[in-house]
């Protein structure tokens, strides 16, 4: 019998170039080179159009219609229709879902013996509340803030008590949930509990590992971000701290010693202002990694948010040090010696200032490549073996 997975997300994820991209694509790659056919189903239709002829490996793509809204209680009839047409044709023996925002949909369907996987990517009921106070500033009278206030009230009145039950109901629908973050698999399991076998998975990247270089002039740290507008309160929460608070700190400390750049769109849009010979800015990078491989240290100073944050998991892929806020960590076990957890200025200084030293570097270099190789290595046997009993069951 041949072995087939209908992988259900929101967006086409290639080429991977976001955070939750990057994810699920390698997902995609690991499942097709275990032998397994992939069937493809996601909801955007900008993306209709696109030639799939080019994609890297052969798998089968669908697209639903767009959902009214994201954290819906009920599934457009058409929508499940042409999920049922897709169980109904190919068959498959695991339906992966990425979010518990498809709830709805695997509820209604007929998975004639089929497992039901889930990915959460975030603690989506602690990520709003969480997200509130960094969104909004006191001053009521202002008319953006008024807008904010409106979309925040929603969010806690309607949209918050919605993803409370599709998250609660997440863990008792599935029979497998493999969580992306470390720390909210913790939490998660705890508060919603259920049956299901409940496992942490990191992403798979495909990275080799970035040689430690020499101190030249100055060694260079970059922050990624998806954008940089009022909207992206997590990328621009991180921006704002490096900008206003450790950079200046850091370049008193130990002056023209390192180079700060600043990668995604919108970034010399919104961040022109502090463009310098200390701060370059550069927007969207096609070839991500071949500019990582310049580069010499990984800042994620973001403090908002949960799930995990693709931007560590990259740089101890790429065995390029880490300097990062604690919540920025939240996605990994506590771990010695891998990375710089810092919980105020002082501790990125010194983060910094140790890392001058090119020993130190790469001492680090090979620590977080060999821990996130021991990671990997365990997220593939445990989706290994799910594989296997899958295979089988029906």
């Amino acid at each position: 019998m041949s072995k087939s997975l209908l992988l259900i997300t929101e967006e086409f994820p290639y080429p991977p170039t976001k955070g939750t991209w990057v994810d699920v694509w390698g997902q995609i790659v690991f499942f097709n080179r275990q032998g397994w056919e992939i069937i493809l189903a996601c909801r955007k239709s900008s993306h209709r159009n696109k030639n799939y002829s080019s994609l890297p490996i052969d798998i089968k793509v669908h697209f639903f219609p767009e959902k009214l809204s994201r954290w819906r209680l009920s599934e457009d009839n058409k929508i499940i229709q042409e999920a049922q047409d897709l169980i109904n044709q190919y068959k498959p023996q695991v339906v992966l879902c990425q979010y518990p925002l498809w709830v709805p949909l695997i509820s209604s369907l007929n998975l004639q013996g089929a497992e039901i996987w889930f990915r959460p990517h975030n603690f989506e009921l602690a990520q709003i509340f969480v997200k509130i106070p960094n969104t909004l500033s006191w001053k009521f009278w202002k008319l953006g803030n008024i807008i904010w206030f409106a979309k925040w009230a929603r969010l806690i009145f309607y949209d918050a008590p919605q993803i409370f039950v599709l998250e609660y109901r997440m863990h008792h629908l599935a029979d497998r949930l493999f969580y992306i973050s470390w720390g909210d698999m913790k939490l998660m399991r705890q508060i919603y509990r259920g049956l299901a076998s409940k496992e942490w998975v990191l992403p798979f990247l495909e990275e080799r590992i970035v040689p430690a270089k020499e101190n030249k002039e100055k060694i260079n740290v970059y922050y990624i971000g998806v954008g940089y507008d009022s909207r992206s309160t997590m990328q621009l929460s991180g921006a704002n701290k490096l900008l206003k608070q450790i950079i200046p700190a850091t370049e008193l400390a130990m002056p023209e010693t390192f180079r700060f750049h600043f990668i995604g769109r919108g970034s010399k849009t919104y961040l022109k202002k502090y463009g310098s010979d200390t701060v370059v800015l550069h927007d969207f990078i096609e070839d991500l990694s071949a500019f990582l491989r310049q580069m010499d240290i990984c800042c994620v100073p973001v403090e908002v948010g949960w799930g995990c944050k693709i931007k560590v998991v990259e740089a101890l892929a790429f065995g390029i040090p880490v300097v990062a806020a604690s919540q920025s960590l939240f996605g990994l076990p506590p771990t010695d010696g891998a990375y710089f957890n810092c919980q105020s200025i002082e501790d990125y200084i010194e983060g910094f200032r140790a890392l001058r030293d090119l020993k130190t570097r790469k001492k680090m270099a090979t620590k977080s490549r060999e821990l996130y190789d021991s990671y990997r290595l365990e997220g593939e046997k445990i989706l290994k073996e799910s594989l296997n009993k899958s295979s089988v069951r029906i």
